[in-house]
């Protein structure tokens, strides 16, 4: 039997490899890395963020079993290992089964289909080490607290169990279900437009495409122009970059249009509506809604206003009263033009300068 230990003496990382036999490793204080191997070791993480690897086990051509919440290798060449005080789990080549505890990890695979459970905690779940992604279908579930599942290439299924999680299909055909919580699919990573339905639970095009979206409650787009839609819930819809079309269905939305000519539909609900920068078109449909105007948005339009029902928010100028939006306004053909000046217009239909009150407005 070795005996292995890190430095004594204070918080520094270790780098640490075990041997062909049977074990026993202290990591000590500090951010260690334990390189798993053969034999039936017993590792020790101590204070600090601990990782273990099973990266470098490649005999038996097998993956690994590793489960935190029983502090145990269950299965392949880990199996008859215990740990403790280890957080953080890096997988073999092979089909893995890797199992946090309830505290809060990172467990990555590597090659291999694998699966991966985070338990309790806010846990960091990826299918494949973020150096190499193997494009194969990975299972990843988040269980309690508020995960980050990323499947990477591959039709992977990401389910993110209790709680507020981000899911992050990437690239293939991928199902994903956030369950309990508020549960956010995240395409920004995307290379090309996306296109998201929750009303229908599909998406298309991009990483999106072929994915399948159920329990999910917010949808972040691409960096490109984007088309999204929301279902029968309050949601949030978020556009990023690119000149966005987003609609917000049947629920009480929040509808953000980030940079780009957006045009942004609130539909039924209560809607709260930003296009951000660039020139967009806001329409608030049914409801009573809310447009937020700030700084550097440049010409917005908005195309249907209802007094008495909808809110224009320009909190964000700090103006100390209604008389000096008044004094930038004036009425046009098809309503009232505010110009904020350095190019910052808001077009406001149905109403005239007259209707810029407190009450209507949120200053």
């Amino acid at each position: 039997m070795a005996v292995i230990k890190g430095d004594l003496y204070g918080p520094n990382p270790d780098v640490l490899y075990g041997t062909a036999f049977d074990d026993q490793i202290y990591g000590y204080e500090g951010d260690d890395w334990i390189n798993l191997s053969a034999g039936h070791d017993t590792i020790y993480g101590g204070p600090g963020t601990d990782t273990i690897s099973a990266l470098g086990l490649v005999y038996p051509a097998r993956g690994v079993g590793i489960n935190l919440l029983q502090h145990k290798g269950t299965s392949g060449a880990v199996k008859g290992d215990s740990y403790d005080s280890i957080e953080n789990i890096l997988g073999s080549q092979y089909h893995d089964t890797l199992r946090g505890d309830n505290g809060n990890n990172v467990i990555a695979g590597d090659d291999g289909v694998d699966e991966i459970y985070g338990e309790g905690g806010d846990d960091i779940l990826n299918g494949n080490w973020w150096l190499h992604d193997d494009g194969l279908a990975d299972f990843l579930y988040g269980g309690d607290g508020n995960d980050t599942l990323d499947g990477g290439k591959g039709k992977d299924v990401l389910h993110g169990g209790d709680d507020d999680d981000i899911l992050l299909g990437g690239a293939g055909a991928d199902r994903m279900l956030g369950e309990r919580g508020f549960d956010t699919v995240d395409y920004s990573a995307s290379s090309k437009f996306v296109r998201v339905d929750l009303l229908n639970g599909k998406g298309f095009h991009g990483d999106a495409g072929g994915d399948e979206l159920k329990s999910i409650e917010s949808v972040i787009g691409s960096n490109f122009a984007d088309d999204l839609t929301g279902g029968k819930h309050a949601e949030v819809l978020s556009g990023i970059g690119g000149d966005d079309d987003i609609d917000g269905g049947r629920g009480a939305d929040i509808l953000y249009g980030g940079d780009g000519r957006d045009k942004i539909r609130g539909g039924g609900g209560a809607d709260h509506i930003d296009g951000g920068p660039g020139n967009d078109r806001l329409t608030g449909d049914k409801g009573n809604d809310t447009f937020v105007y700030k700084p550097g948005y440049g010409e917005d339009h908005i195309k249907d206003t209802k007094l008495g029902h909808d809110h224009i928010d320009l909190s964000a100028f700090h103006f100390a009263n209604a008389a000096a939006v008044q004094n930038l306004a004036s009425d046009v053909g098809k309503g009232v033009l505010i110009d904020f000046g350095f190019g910052d217009t808001l077009l406001i239909e149905h109403v005239d300068v007259g209707d810029l009150t407190i009450g209507f407005l949120i200053l």
